[in-house]
């Protein structure tokens, strides 16, 4: 595996969302226990704001384990293909009950760039029927360490 790009920084997070998303139903078909999840209608508090409102969609979270953190972008990517790769049976039944799945990538830099998925691995991830959506944030202060 490669080491941490220090161009930017990233973390990849296997995220599931439905308007009838039933959080324990994911976590008992994958084996994986989540960060986070939520049903629609539960209560977020948003602490910038300090406000209170409803989901509009359940959701389920499980971030890359922290010993993967420090690995660029695709070796990441990487990683949830070899968690996921023997669960095809279980991502298929979450389409199916029209659950939407994706790698949440976090990413952020304090100038421009460079990412470079490879073509074998973008293969591997469409096979899983998973979506890859990138999140952006420019960081003028310099990088920041740890998770975000």
């Amino acid at each position: 595996m490669k080491t941490k790009n220090k161009e930017y920084l990233s973390l990849v997070t296997l995220a599931f969302f439905s308007p009838d998303l039933n959080p324990d139903f994911i976590t008992k078909n994958l084996g994986l226990k989540p960060d986070r999840q939520w049903k629609k209608g539960d209560k977020q508090e948003s602490k910038p704001l300090k406000t209170k409102s409803k989901q509009k969609l359940g959701g389920w979270k499980k971030a890359i384990p922290n010993k993967c953190d420090n690995k660029c972008l695709e070796d990441q990517l990487a990683y949830w293909h070899s968690e996921l790769h023997n669960k095809k049976k279980q991502l298929l039944a979450f389409k199916e009950k029209g659950y939407y799945c994706c790698f949440d990538c976090f990413i952020t830099t304090d100038d421009t760039a460079s990412i470079l998925f490879d073509e074998t691995l973008l293969k591997k991830i469409a096979d899983l029927g998973i979506d890859i959506r990138l999140r952006y944030w420019i960081n003028k202060n310099g990088i920041c360490g740890g998770r975000h």
